[in-house]
């Protein structure tokens, strides 16, 4: 995401084209600043039209068709177990998880 750190650590080339480069992608579809996403994203967790979606891709503020690599079982069996062998911890999954949010000091159950 243009207007971020991720390649602090890079070469200068590369620190160079980030900070030079990237932003100008911004000028293309599904690419956006860091304020634009912090706002889409807060949308997502507090706008009440977000309340009974669930297991869909947003890309921006636009609902899309997630790849055809992200309904692969197999691939997401790799990454769930591969994600607690990186964390060291097991989870069980549940389908009837719930998600709380905290705003204003208050929880609220989607």
């Amino acid at each position: 995401m243009p207007g971020t750190e991720l390649a602090r650590e890079g070469n200068a080339l590369e620190i160079w084209a980030w900070k030079n480069i990237m932003p100008v992608m911004r000028i293309y579809d599904g690419v956006y600043s860091v304020n634009t996403s912090a706002k889409n994203f807060s949308k997502m967790l507090t706008d009440n039209t977000f309340d009974k979606i669930s297991g869909k891709y947003y890309e921006g503020p636009k609902q899309k068709k997630s790849s055809k690599d992200s309904y692969n079982k197999t691939f997401r069996n790799d990454l769930w177990s591969g994600s607690e062998t990186l964390i060291k911890e097991s989870f069980e999954i549940h389908n009837d998880v719930k998600i709380h949010l905290f705003t204003d000091n208050k929880s609220t159950e989607n």
